[in-house]
C-alpha cells in the first residue's frame, strides 16, 4: 500500500455529524501490486491500482494511465 486517504462518507463522523466511535477512517487506497498468485490475470506485478471502497470484496483494479492535458 502506497497511501490511504479519507473519502467524503469519513468527513461526516470527523465532522460530528454522525458518530465516529471505532470509526476506521482512511479505507480508500492506492498501491503498486508486489506479487500475484498463479492464477490472477487482470493485475501484474509493478501495475500501480486502487482499491475501491464501495465494497470490501471488490478486488483492486488498475488505475487508469496519467494524462496531461493538450497544449
Amino acid at each position: 500500500m502506497t497511501a490511504t486517504c479519507v473519502c467524503g462518507a469519513d468527513l461526516w463522523p470527523y465532522r460530528g455529524v454522525e458518530p465516529a466511535d471505532h470509526q476506521v477512517m482512511g479505507h480508500e487506497y492506492v498501491g503498486v501490486v508486489e506479487e500475484v498468485g498463479a492464477d490472477v490475470r487482470t493485475v501484474a506485478v509493478g501495475d500501480f491500482v486502487v482499491g475501491r471502497s464501495s465494497s470490501p470484496t471488490t478486488p483492486a483494479r488498475p488505475a487508469a494511465p496519467a494524462t496531461s492535458p493538450s497544449a
